[in-house]
């Protein structure tokens, strides 16, 4: 046999041949090509193991976010790349032959949602070669009820389930959902609105909301969990485990609350929906004042239609916390929360429908959609990083009913911080007003965060004002602030989190529940940050 004429070509040069080859999106095709073209081709290419697959990785994925989990070891990289080539590979092709099922499925969600937070412009390159928003869609139609028929036709908040809302969320854009058909995102939406709605069943918080420290052991039983015809509240999430992050490298991670996604998953879709403006209102403020009438006027709802929806997630290429931390386990980032949100809250019928859903154990058909109405928030962060002058915690047994903050607080805010007391003199602590591009160095210290808002006065004029005051539970994000009732608002809790630079999603509730059992009613909203 004649000998090859790759034989006496260079191994480096044989190793840039194939690293010309290598698309940007799809599988690395000529890598397999050239191993088995003939053995020295196939000798060369293993002689240049394992620099080669770090290259190719980096080609055609993002490594950086990776390699920094790693501790920057670029032996244990050298380890396992390979192995994480190969299995980013076949989960690309089973998304895009919508093959996300059989007993690669769990591994082939938290491999795609570790891609999604952690992509700088490559991994979602992949994943639109990929399709994989079009196989994340097929996954709701088809596998997220499994498991609900045992439990009382309530869909289940598995892992698999949660990880795909979440992914099918951060995949999304105006031009994707442009591209669904109607009667498509009409039964997308049906099948979420169950986790939307059902707060009683599915919580948007990780751990219990009542305790400000987020650890439930930190509670008594008796404290923490409550029973009724929906089982234990609040209900057992998905646990944390162990899962494949890179390679065979495992982490304990969480998956993340279904009802966040499947809230942002939903009002985006709602948004699609043109509302008709009740041709009986005022047309504008002026005219509203002249004939003595509160509330909305034509051009409110407009500028509600024009300006109070639901933004895409943003790139997460610069930034490296929240979603992203490969423990589930969100952080937050001092000043998120800060600037001003509008979005809209989705309120149900608390007599007639949210009561019954409560006391019914079995999931009701059809499940009802409820009218949104605008939300708005201006929202400022204020900082302590001194233990000895940080606020005291509340009470246990009143959870999150003042939103952490000791009961009868009160509070003057000033241009460089804000001070908080009360009348008794028991406790006075003065807060660092967030300023962007501040002391950095101090801002790396904070041990605690105070939040302060109400609507803008335009939003007040039409739907109704509130001051709100809330404490940020650093050790997940979990933002709650309690809104003081003015006029026709009546106390709440807003609890949400920040899942991206401009969307804050959550639920309210009345304020005078602590968390420790079902509230009477939940309404759902989502807010997204406004950039002039």
């Amino acid at each position: 046999m004649a000998p090859s004429v790759w034989t006496n070509v260079p191994c480096d040069v044989i190793r840039n041949v194939l690293l010309f080859t290598i698309p940007s999106a799809g599988p690395p095709a000529a890598l397999s090509s050239l191993r088995l073209t003939c053995r020295h081709l196939y000798n060369a290419l293993q002689q240049c193991k394992p620099d080669l697959y770090i290259r190719i990785f980096a080609l055609q994925f993002d490594l950086d976010p990776p390699f920094r989990c790693l501790g920057y070891d670029r032996r244990l990289l050298s380890q396992k790349v390979e192995d994480e080539l190969r299995t980013r590979v076949t989960i690309l092709k089973d998304l895009r032959h919508d093959r996300l099922h059989g007993k690669r499925l769990d591994k082939a969600l938290w491999t795609l949602y570790f891609m999604i937070l952690q992509d700088q412009g490559h991994n979602l390159q992949q994943l639109r070669w990929a399709k994989a928003h079009a196989a994340l869609r097929s996954f709701l139609r088809h596998r997220l009820y499994i498991g609900a028929e045992e439990n009382n036709g309530w869909p289940v908040e598995s892992a698999q389930n949660s990880l795909a809302v979440a992914c099918l969320w951060f995949l999304s854009s105006k031009a994707i959902l442009n591209e669904e058909k109607k009667d498509e995102s009409e039964l997308l939406m049906a099948r979420l609105l169950p986790f939307v709605q059902a707060a009683f069943r599915y919580p948007c918080f990780i751990g219990s909301e009542a305790n400000f420290g987020g650890d439930n052991s930190l509670m008594s039983p008796a404290e923490t969990v409550t029973s009724n015809v929906h089982g234990v509240y609040p209900p057992d999430g998905p646990s944390p485990e162990d899962v494949p992050y890179f390679g065979d490298l495992m982490c304990e991670c969480r998956p993340p609350p279904i009802s966040l996604f499947a809230i942002l998953n939903y009002f985006v879709r709602a948004d699609l929906t043109p509302l008709e403006i009740p041709p009986h209102l005022p047309l504008n403020r002026v005219c509203a004042i002249a004939s003595q009438r509160v509330g909305p006027t034509r051009e409110d709802m407009q500028y509600f239609l024009d300006h109070c929806n639901t933004k895409f997630a943003s790139p997460n290429t610069e930034r490296d916390d929240g979603w992203l931390c490969p423990t589930g386990q969100p952080s937050y980032v001092l000043g998120d929360i800060t600037g001003r949100w509008e979005g809209s809250m989705m309120v149900p019928c608390i007599d007639n429908t949210y009561k019954k859903w409560l006391s019914t154990p079995t999931i009701p058909t059809p499940f009802p959609a409820f009218g949104r109405r605008p939300l708005n928030f201006v929202l400022h962060e204020y900082y302590c990083t001194d233990e000895s002058t940080r606020l005291p915690s509340d009470e246990p047994t009143n959870g999150i009913k003042n939103a952490w903050l000791p009961a009868g607080c009160k509070w003057i805010e000033q241009d460089d911080g804000i001070e908080v007391f009360d009348e008794d003199g028991s406790f006075y602590s003065f807060y660092k007003s967030f300023k962007a591009g501040g002391d950095l160095a101090d801002m790396a210290n904070v041990i605690d965060i105070i939040v302060v808002g109400k609507p803008d006065e335009t939003h007040k004029a039409a739907w109704g004002g509130f001051n709100c005051i809330g404490r940020i539970r650093l050790s997940d994000g979990l933002v709650a602030l309690a809104a003081e009732a003015l006029e026709v608002v009546n106390p709440s809790i807003f609890r949400g989190y920040v899942t991206s630079p401009q969307n804050f999603v959550g639920r309210s509730r009345g304020q005078f529940n602590a968390g420790l059992e079902p509230a009477n009613w939940e309404a759902s909203f989502s807010l997204s940050k406004h950039t002039e």
